[in-house]
């Protein structure tokens, strides 16, 4: 390996114009390679699903709900009940969203119960009620009929029930049904109890206490493509501040499963970047005070942007498209990928002959770099596709890295000297040192991990707060499961 790479050498060094022309030939493959890697969103790619199981997530998603996104309207003055103004801004929503919606990003949009659909199928029930019972029925019915006081308080419950304002829905079936023989056979469908967890007005659903209504909307990309749900919550929240420009007396917020994941992915996103940001400041501003040469700053820059495109070129030669996420976490790779550059150029201070340098250099970069990149090929047997990506992206930075510092940096860099600060030996560097070690010390007996579930998700303080108003509110006892069924 070392012969090889030397006989490289001597050889560019011999042909300049060749060794610019493979450098600028490679590049080149590298960008159009990039140009044809597309980008996605998809929070689901970190789960260790394949295809057969991704489908039947997608199936799952579809059914619980968990792809729907709500509109809850509420009352900025609580004390003003106005059950029309409502109506009339949840319709206005509807027609905004029909209105805006040019690109059909929006499946659904549900802001009323069908009464003829639900009408229709609980009278295919009610109609066809002998073939949905079992013997378990005929069991639990003639028990409930021996009760001696059964029928009393039945008939008791369904005046009560008639005089509740979803009463007029539920008169039907009790007129087929008075003493509530047949519930478990329909309660999917139609629960006849008092526990009901919203109100209808006008059709519209409505909180119990009248103070909130809702509009539930469906995303085609499912719950964890936050590409597209993104675009798809923007046109909402678009739609609902003009809403809210017309009724000052009223709040729109936009919550969901998919509305979570965007403001996750736009959180790792941001995240990514900021921690990025504060690496390379500190690293750039580390070797501006040690280096103290713009030039072999701007070549390790160089040949760590050369990696990062070597990385993306590789990716695109394997898979279509790239996570963006996956991207922003592999990004902290470059602390290590640094360390290539900044080992060659250092190393010319104690060997100013560049041949010498590459010849005492190569073997610790290639094994080191071997080790390292045969850590992360470790992520790619995973079933995680995410997690594939993210080793394969970080494995081909470090490898582009050393390839560059290998075959091209030893002919852009010059001999130069190194500060001769020495950090260690700098009382008030390690009295600083030394205290945040013991401040970080003492706080990190105070860590502990999180097993909550729940908190995996990112969610800001007014998005908390919805969530759990709307799953008090609308899911207990599978309420939302019924609404969404009959509609």
């Amino acid at each position: 390996m070392t012969a090889t790479i030397l006989r490289l050498y001597d050889y560019m060094k011999a042909h300049r114009m060749l060794c610019v022309l493979s450098f600028v030939v490679v590049t080149l493959l590298l960008v159009v390679s990039v140009l044809r890697l597309s980008y996605k969103e998809d929070i689901s790619d970190f789960l260790p699903v394949d295809s057969q199981h991704h489908n039947a997530l997608k199936i799952y998603q579809d059914i619980s709900g968990a792809n729907k996104i709500f509109a809850v309207f509420q009352y900025r003055d609580t004390t003003k009940t106005d059950p029309e103004m409502m109506v009339t801004s949840v319709d206005a929503f509807v027609e905004t969203i029909q209105r805006a919606d040019t690109a059909h990003r929006v499946a659904n949009v549900m802001s009323q119960i069908d009464l003829e659909k639900l009408s229709a199928v609980t009278d295919f029930v009610y109609n066809n009620i002998p073939y949905f019972l079992t013997e378990k029925d005929y069991a639990r019915m003639d028990s409930l009929l021996e009760t001696t006081d059964y029928i009393h308080r039945q008939l008791q419950q369904d005046k009560q029930m008639l005089l509740f304002p979803a009463g007029g829905l539920l008169s039907d079936n009790i007129q087929r049904d008075p003493l509530n023989l047949f519930t478990p056979v329909v309660q999917k469908l139609q629960r006849a109890d008092t526990s009901l967890k919203f109100e209808l007005y006008d059709g519209h659903i409505f909180s119990p206490d009248m103070q909130k209504a809702f509009v539930i909307i469906g995303s085609p990309y499912g719950a964890s493509e936050t590409e597209n749900n993104a675009k798809l919550i923007s046109l909402l929240q678009t739609c609902s501040k003009k809403v809210m420009a017309h009724h000052r007396n009223l709040d729109i917020h936009i919550i969901g499963g998919p509305v979570i994941a965007v403001g996750n992915a736009s959180q790792i996103k941001s995240d990514s970047i900021l921690s990025v940001t504060i690496a390379v400041v500190f690293i750039m501003a580390l070797l501006l005070f040690t280096l103290r040469n713009l030039r072999n700053i701007f070549l390790i820059a160089l040949s760590i942007a050369w990696g990062w495109l070597f990385a993306m070129g590789g990716l695109a030669l394997i898979h279509n498209s790239v996570s963006i996420i996956v991207i922003g976490i592999s990004s902290v790779i470059l602390g290590i990928a640094v360390n290539y550059p900044l080992h060659f150029i250092a190393h010319l201070t104690h060997t100013p002959h560049k041949k010498q340098a590459l010849r005492e250099l190569i073997m610790p970069l290639f094994v080191g770099n071997i080790t390292t990149v045969g850590a992360f090929l470790a992520l790619v047997p995973l079933q995680s596709v995410a997690l594939k990506d993210l080793g394969l992206f970080s494995s081909f930075l470090l490898i582009g890295t050393i390839v560059f510092v290998l075959i091209y940096l030893p002919h852009l860099s010059k001999v130069s000297k190194i500060s001769e600060v020495s950090l260690e030996n700098n009382p008030i560097v390690v009295t600083i040192v030394v205290v945040m070690t013991l401040v970080f010390g003492y706080y990190s007996f105070q860590t502990k991990f999180d097993a909550n579930m729940a908190n995996i998700n990112y969610m800001t303080d007014e998005q908390k707060a919805d969530m759990a108003y709307f799953q008090h509110t609308m899911m207990v006892n599978g309420e939302y499961q019924k609404v969404y069924a009959v509609t």
